[in-house]
Parts: C-alpha cells; structure tokens; sequence
C-alpha cells in the first residue's frame, strides 16, 4: 500500500472568515451611519466583534495534514499556523480501533470525524480542528475509516 495523505481545504476556510469578516465589516459601517439608540450600538458592537473574530481566525487559522505511512508504520498529524508548526506520531500497533464519531445537534450541522481508539485508552481526533472536504458527510467519513482499518490490519 502506498502512503496516503488527507490535507485541509485552507482555501474554504480563508473564505468562511473573509465572509464573516465582510458581515462584520458591513454591519459596523452601516449602523454606525445609521443612529445612536441602543439597537444600532449593539450591531455595532457585534459588527465590531464578528470583525474581531475574522482577523483572529486568519492569523491563528490552522490546516491540517494527516498522513497514513504504512512503510514505517505511523500515522502523523501535522498542524501548521502561523505561530508555529505541531506534529504528533502514532504507531499503527498503538491503535486499538478506528470508528467515526459525530458532533453537532440533530437539528443543526452536524460534522463527522474518524477517531483512533489507542490501546492506552486515550481516542484521537484526526480530522477535527481544520475544515476537510467531505466533513459533514458521513459516507465520506466512513470511507476514509474503512481505509484506515485497512492500513493497519495490514501492520
């Protein structure tokens, strides 16, 4: 089997923060032109906050790389930003399980997320914390796990 690496999509999330930044931006400016009640101060103010929260989010965003290397036997999780870069190793004989675990309400989005049950106990999260392709799909989801399985039953 060949190595395989799964990577954030960057792209889509630079966009949702570009996107929440011009809501914020627009809001901040349209109800500061707008009066001085107590309804126009509070828009403002989330205006103000949701532009906060833009800038934040694209200097501290992170993207994720995970990488399934069945030659040395290791799945790697990278995580890189702009204040540094974090790497985690883990080797396939560590690993107890795999199996995909949803977050979110019923009503709402709901995310899946393939999860490594260790022997130690401890489970690990590879897909959350960055936006994926195919994130909120569980088909997806279950198929990237199905392979998964397969690289390390074949440890």
């Amino acid at each position: 089997m060949n190595t395989w690496k799964i990577e954030s999509n960057r792209r889509k999330q630079t966009a949702m923060m570009l996107a929440l930044g011009s809501v914020g931006l627009a809001l901040t400016l349209r109800l500061s032109v707008l009066g001085h009640g107590a309804t126009e101060a509070a828009g403002f103010v989330l205006g103000l906050l949701m532009l906060g929260l833009s800038a934040a989010s694209l200097y501290l965003s992170t993207t994720r790389a995970v990488v399934i290397d069945p030659h040395s036997g290791l799945i790697s999780i990278e995580d890189t930003n702009r204040v540094g870069q974090r790497k985690r190793s883990i080797a396939f004989k560590d690993v107890a399980d795999a199996y995909v675990d949803q977050s979110g309400d019923r009503e709402g989005s709901v995310a899946y997320d393939v999860m490594l049950k260790l022997k130690s106990g401890k489970t690990v999260s590879l897909f959350a914390g960055a936006i994926f392709d195919g994130r909120y799909d569980r088909a997806v989801m279950a198929e990237r796990c199905r392979r998964i399985g397969q690289y390390l039953q074949q440890a």
